[in-house]
């Protein structure tokens, strides 16, 4: 796997763009000239809520996809902002000098936690785009690099694929490493051509694998993500962005969206859609005019989803039941952030 990456390095390298800001237009004039290196948050949660102790969950890779990183050579803060209140505060700091720990809700200085890897069991939903604009050589990279998705499974992991154009199918519903109907689902896909609906399939995916997530016995620790491959913007669907930025934050789902530029002409990739559901789940956007980056693209956000790196905190706004929270790490000079709305689902859903 390290050989195949560092082979892809030189095409990642001039081709892929991680976005690294929640909210910053990208440039894809520029996207020569950037990495893969970004943070996404995979899931938050409470894990204690007689003290308010929440668990946040982030993916990190660097500039080369890798995420199997030392938590001692990178700083990370965690702000929240209160939706009551509009306050915004820093209520994590792995760098801080000692642990300050809450008085009466309120935080008077960031506590200070160690961070650290955690591997958890991964349900990934993988969205292909089948749509009459994805030419035959981009249709043969996504199929390889989406088998070497399945090549890259660990023994609990599960994968569902879901091949989309004009109607969304489920080709194959979630089944490990050894499943013959997933290579099926993706070498010969039960539907090509025609417009994009990929908003709904999204969506599909996200429900479909928070389901499976449920029956599991080994739910509290299983994850949920999307990840989906596209070229161009959707143009089919019954579902709204909001509608499915609000249904994946409400299931902890965040949605990686790989998007396949034309290298004779890369802005016309139309992102804004694509930004604001990537950015609302705290997942990614990546953007590449090479097909032949997908399978680093691919394989590397699986290793980053599938061991993310935990912070446990007392948070001031738990209790609130919804709020907004961001994660900033700092390695090697460089920033990345990322931030979204919590959602903590009542008891019994």
């Amino acid at each position: 796997m390290r050989t195949q990456k560092l082979l892809a390095l030189f095409a990642v390298a001039l081709t892929a763009l991680w976005v690294a800001g929640c909210s910053e237009e990208v440039d894809l004039t520029k996207s020569f000239q950037t990495s893969l290196a970004g943070v996404a948050i995979t899931h938050v949660a409470p894990v204690d809520p007689a003290t308010n102790t929440v668990a946040v969950e982030f993916a990190l890779m660097d500039e080369l996809g890798n995420s199997n990183l030392d938590p001692s050579q990178f700083t990370v803060r965690i702000y929240e902002r209160s939706l009551r209140t509009g306050e915004r505060e820093l209520v994590f700091d792995s760098s801080a000098a000692e642990e300050v720990p809450a008085a009466s809700g309120v935080l008077m200085a960031p506590q200070r936690g160690n961070v650290q890897p955690r591997p958890r069991p991964l349900n990934l939903a993988m969205v292909l785009d089948r749509s009459g604009s994805m030419n035959q050589n981009e249709q043969l990279t996504m199929e390889a690099a989406a088998l070497r998705v399945l090549e890259n499974l660990r023994n609990n992991d599960k994968v569902e694929v879901i091949n989309v154009s004009t109607e969304v199918h489920v080709d194959a519903s979630f089944r490990g490493a050894n499943s013959q109907r997933l290579v099926r689902a993706i070498t010969e896909p039960s539907i090509r051509h025609g417009w994009t609906k990929i908003f709904d399939a999204i969506l599909q995916g996200a429900q479909d694998a928070a389901n499976h997530q449920r029956r599991q016995v080994d739910r509290g620790q299983r994850r949920i993500a999307v990840f989906t491959v596209t070229d161009g913007e959707d143009n089919r669907s019954d579902v709204s962005v909001a509608d499915v930025v609000n249904a994946c934050v409400g299931l902890n789902a965040p949605v990686f969206i790989i998007g396949i530029a034309d290298p004779s002409d890369p802005t016309d990739l139309q992102t804004s859609d694509l930004q604001q559901i990537a950015d609302g789940t705290g997942g990614r956007l990546i953007l590449t005019t090479d097909p032949l980056a997908l399978s680093t693209i691919l394989t590397g956000l699986q290793d980053a989803v599938g061991q993310p790196f935990v912070a446990e905190y007392e948070s001031p706004h738990a209790d609130e039941g919804e709020w907004e929270v961001e994660v900033e790490v700092e390695r090697n000079g460089e920033v990345f952030r990322n931030g979204r709305r919590v959602v903590v689902a009542e008891e019994g859903e």
